[in-house]
């Protein structure tokens, strides 16, 4: 066989591992840029229950007791905020963790599309959105008078 050949064959091989998705899977077992996540890993790191640690509204904290009684479920793609075992909201959810800083999409029951971003980190997770459908997506996590902006951050109580 010519080195020709030989090249051409090879070049087929390789296109059929890579189709058949087995190259790549075997070639990168183990290997992730520690700043890249795939959209499933980040679900699955977002699963459990929730407590909130702190929450701030258009520049302002809010007290401890208007949180603190609350608690947030993810399952799936779908956060659920109990106060004690009573649902007091389900609401969808996308998110884009390739996007920086990542954003997280709401759809709340009553047609908005609540913006925002966030960060995952451990047990530890902030999120700041606008309130309202109206105005960009937040760029920074932060709030300030009168922006419509709201800024929460979750510590896992469980998986």
């Amino acid at each position: 066989m010519t080195t020709k050949k030989k090249l051409l064959l090879g070049l087929a091989i390789l296109a059929l591992l890579v189709g058949l998705g087995v190259l790549v899977p075997l070639g990168l077992r183990g290997y992730r840029s520690s700043t890249s996540s795939t959209l499933e890993d980040e679900y699955a790191r977002l699963q459990g229950t929730w407590e909130f640690l702190s929450m701030q509204v258009d520049g302002s904290p809010k007290p401890e007791p208007e949180y603190k009684k609350f608690t947030v479920v993810f399952k799936s793609n779908v956060w659920t905020v109990l106060e004690g075992t009573n649902v007091k909201a389900e609401t969808p959810f996308d998110l884009d963790p390739t996007s920086n800083p990542k954003t997280i999409d709401l759809y709340p029951s009553d047609g908005r599309v609540l913006q925002g971003i966030y960060t995952l980190a451990g047990d530890r997770f902030t999120m700041c959105d606008r309130g309202s459908e109206k105005g960009d997506r937040p760029t920074q996590f932060a709030t300030a008078p009168n922006s419509g902006l709201v800024l929460v951050t979750l510590r896992r109580t469980s998986r």
